[in-house]
């Protein structure tokens, strides 16, 4: 008896065409994209160029067709079905075979599945067609019929179709509105077929035993007659199989059954998040047995872990914690969000995932959220960061503005929500269903009236329904282990109360646009958003900007690859705020912006992850930095831009988020010269808190040493035994060392800097450093004898400052000698005398050059 057979429709040559033309054109992949194969063609040109974006909007308001030819399937009349399976549809779409009507859908990310058995051709060729409409144009009609809804980001229409919300463009990324058939077609010759297998975990940890009961529920459609079900575990190590006892429960609904079986595992291999301990993947299978033969099997990775998302009352402050335990251990989260990678999501190769998912790793993160304007991801990207340890805070693709409330839409959301979830569930990376992107911030800053409490009474705002009800009522049933939360950020009145739920910290940058130094002040229970702008590298910026006459700030060609609403003025604010800027050279102009956003991360990073104290007192339990990634040539927010060059704020933050992270805090921050600023601190002698962050399991000895220097004078100050001491640093929360205070012969006068570095007391190793300068930085003259030596050894570049202090050092290899080098370590500040090594790769033999803050202003600044 043959069960199933599976035939990919991609093995044939599909054509695409103007719908408006007869003109066929064979696709250069599949799946793909209208957009992917102008471009093949020699159609399109690059919207990452230039005003290119601008000049082909035209693509998405037209309408397009992909079609193929298939032979039937030999012995196809021996199976009761045969369905033509649509795992993904970019979006609006009639779908004919043989010139017949046998789908019409909506939904990006809703797969459908249609039985053609009765429209197959007995022998010879079928012709499929696939006719998108104008998700644009449909898009716009559909606004137009029901009233334009309030939108926070570009098209207001988008909201209409269940579409990727970043095809109509964001603040970091282009429009291109596509279509087609973006995930695989295929042929589904049916008899019987295991649908659905989901492993379903509890963790039993007792006196440091640990083990787990794995429930697997395995779904079969069209069950027949004298079949049986047989599950397996196979453990980490591979080739060890854990069996199931007979025994197992069974349900059956109309063309399906519902088989579940239990097993209990002895010394269970937990999973855990990177940083904490490995990442072990078991791997269930179920197989579908006739007469002693396997007729069809299906099988899934999935983890042995405990996800609880903790609010609890705080003994040390208002409101409640919001924190992530995994396998009964408080983690607190360091990671970045996540935008799409490619305009197309098509296209998307395994390749490209990896090397953004690396980045993260070697980021430091222990946390990813994916935001929800995009897209649910490939399964590679998921079963990657199971591998990488990266927990996954994953949006529902809603984000930024009111949705409809019809019930054809609730309705296709629920199945968008059902079919991803099933599909999803299984990965350990997996810790959060979100509702939303920002639906709720941006309504109350536009004075909608909101009550936390009121969660099923939607007279006040309607669409609350599809995430207090829709979504939940979807996820309720499919994903047992994974907690859900309604939109990010939420929690309190307002949404974005930083003493309950999750936090979107914008008041910086956007906003208010507040002093980036006030960010330990802006905090909250987690931090899932903040950001500040970083221009990409050098070498970006000349290929979106061809034309040297144009590469300058906030030319035209500049405000059009900076998608950030008011980006010029922000930026111009911020810069000059804070530093002299040398804007007549663009390399120095994007160093500039480069320093800054890395200074800004950094007050964020260690002051929110100071406020991790301890049990009962987790203040604040996560920071998400706004954006790992860049989609494509743009100034964002992004720490690696479309080149995949690190900016200097990837080094900081990876510093930020190491196990170990020592901070100094700084009373007062800013060294006035403007009487009239100075009314809250009389004077502008400076006193320093310096404190450990620990996410290590076990307390931990380390050696502080310090050093003072004051740039007025240009002298070292002594601190006697202050300049080191040894301290004992508490498990997994934040340590308080001591207060400094300046000594005597500090005056108002006095530009001092504070650097610390702490070391293991075994073996000396140096585990973090923070330097804190006095600011704002266009005060400090430059000390134009500043030097640093280069010594290049392999692999590794030794720095060393010389007789005074650095500020921002950066090593690079000059754009003329070609593509920048792979830095593992970056971006340091330098005491005189001090010296790092950089690990690198790429430098093929080429000089290392170094910039510093202010080195433009010395001659012959470069090393």
């Amino acid at each position: 008896m043959e069960a199933y057979q599976e035939i990919s429709l991609g093995q044939y040559t599909w054509y695409w065409q103007d719908a408006g033309s007869d003109k066929r054109t064979p696709c250069s992949r599949f799946p793909t994209a209208i957009h992917h194969e102008l471009k093949a063609n020699g159609d399109l040109i690059d919207e990452g160029i230039g005003l290119n974006e601008r000049k082909i909007q035209w693509v998405g308001e037209k309408d397009w067709v992909f079609t193929t030819k298939f032979p039937t399937p030999e012995h196809f009349d021996k199976f009761p079905h045969v369905y033509m399976a649509f795992d993904g549809l970019d979006t609006i779409v009639t779908v004919t075979l043989n010139g017949r009507i046998i789908l019409t859908s909506d939904n990006m990310f809703v797969p459908q599945k249609v039985d053609i058995k009765n429209v197959l051709k007995p022998n010879g060729d079928n012709s499929l067609e696939l006719y998108f409409d104008s998700a644009a144009r449909v898009a716009k009609q559909r606004e137009a019929a029901d009233g334009s809804k309030w939108k926070a980001l570009r098209e207001s229409s988008r909201m209409y179709v269940r579409k990727a919300q970043y095809h109509w463009g964001w603040d970091w990324g282009p429009s291109l509105v596509t279509c087609g058939p973006w995930k695989d077609i295929r042929l589904e010759l049916l008899s019987t077929k295991i649908t659905d297998l989901y492993a379903q975990v509890e963790i039993h940890r007792d006196r440091g035993h640990t083990t787990a009961t794995v429930r697997l529920s395995a779904e079969l459609q069209d069950p027949a007659s004298g079949c049986e079900l047989s599950f397996s575990i196979e453990s980490p190590k591979g080739g060890e199989e854990l069996g199931f006892a007979p025994t197992s429960s069974s349900t059956t609904e109309a063309n399906e059954s519902h088989y579940e079986v239990a097993r209990h595992i002895d010394n269970a291999k937990l999973w855990w998040p990177a940083g904490h301990g490995p990442q072990p993947l078991y791997t269930a299978t179920v197989n579908l047995v006739s007469s002693g033969n396997v007729i069809h099997s299906k099988s899934v990775r999935f983890g042995l872990r405990k996800v609880e998302l903790v609010q609890d009352p705080l003994q040390t402050d208002s409101g409640t914690t919001f924190y992530f335990r995994i396998n009964d251990r408080p983690i607190f989260c360091v990671g970045t969000n996540w935008v799409p990678c490619h305009s197309l999501p098509a296209v998307i190769p395994n390749e490209l995932y990896k090397k953004w998912i690396d980045l993260a790793v070697e980021n430091n993160n222990n946390m990813i959220r994916i935001w929800g304007g995009g897209i649910y991801e490939h399964d590679f990207f998921y079963d990657y960061c199971d591998e990488k340890g990266i927990m996954l805070w994953h949006d529902m693709m809603f984000a930024c503005g009111i949705y409809p409330m019809d019930d054809f839409f609730h309705t296709s959301c629920s199945e968008e929500i059902t079919a991803q979830v099933k599909r999803l569930r299984n990965h350990p990376s997996i810790t959060l269903w979100n509702g939303d992107n920002e639906v709720y911030f941006m309504l109350d800053r536009q004075g909608v009236p909101y009550d936390a409490t009121e969660t099923h009474d939607f007279k006040i705002y309607p669409q609350r329904k599809l995430y207090h009800e829709t979504i939940p009522n979807a996820l309720k049933p499919l994903s047992h282990d994974i907690p859900y939360w309604p939109s990010s950020p939420y929690g309190g009145n307002p949404p974005n109360n930083p003493t309950i739920g999750d936090v979107h910290q914008w008041n910086v940058w956007h906003g208010q646009q507040l002093h980036y130094q006030e960010y330990p002040q802006l905090g909250g229970r987690f931090v899932s958003e903040y950001g500040m702008h970083g221009f990409p590298n050098i070498r970006v910026v000349e290929h979106f900007c061809p034309d040297p006459a144009l590469r300058y700030p906030n030319s035209k060609i500049m405000d059009c690859h900076n998608k950030s609403s008011g980006a010029d003025t922000k930026l111009g604010k911020y810069l000059s705020g804070n530093y002299r800027v040398n804007w007549n050279d663009m390399e120095d102009y994007i160093y500039a912006s480069q320093l800054m956003q890395s200074e800004a991360l950094t007050y964020a990073n260690r002051a929110w992850r100071r406020n991790w104290k301890g049990p009962g007192k987790e203040e604040c339990a996560g920071i998400l930095i706004w954006q790992l990634n860049d989609i494509y040539p743009v100034t964002s927010w992004s720490l690696v831009d479309s080149f995949f060059i690190k900016k200097p704020a990837f080094f900081t933050t990876k510093r930020d988020f190491a196990p170990i992270c020592i901070g100094i805090s700084r009373d007062p921050v800013w060294h006035f010269v403007d009487e009239n600023s100075r009314h809250d601190h009389p004077t502008d002698i400076p006193t320093f808190e310096v404190y450990v962050s620990s996410f290590l399991q076990e307390d931990s000895d380390v050696e502080l040493r310090m050093r003072m220097y004051d740039w007025t004078t240009h002298k070292e100050i002594e601190l006697g035994k202050l300049s080191q001491q040894k301290y004992t640093l508490a498990a997994n929360q934040t340590t308080e060392l001591l207060t400094v205070k300046c000594p005597a012969e500090v005056t108002e006068d006095s530009y001092i800097i504070l650097a610390a570095t702490l070391h293991d007391v075994a073996t000396g190793k140096e585990l973090s450093r923070h330097f804190s300068w006095p600011e704002p930085y266009r005060y400090l003259l430059t000390a134009h004898d500043t030097t640093v030596d280069v010594d290049v050894k392999g692999d590794v570049v030794e720095l060393t400052c010389g007789k005074r202090p650095l500020k921002g050092l950066l090593a690079y290899v000059d754009k003329e000698d070609g593509n920048e080098a792979d830095w593992t370590d970056n971006m340091y500040d330098l005491m005189p005398g001090d010296k790092v090594s950089l690990p690198v790769k790429g430098l093929d033999g080429r000089d290392v050059r170094t910039r510093w803050l202010y080195s433009w202003e010395k001659k012959g600044m470069l090393s």
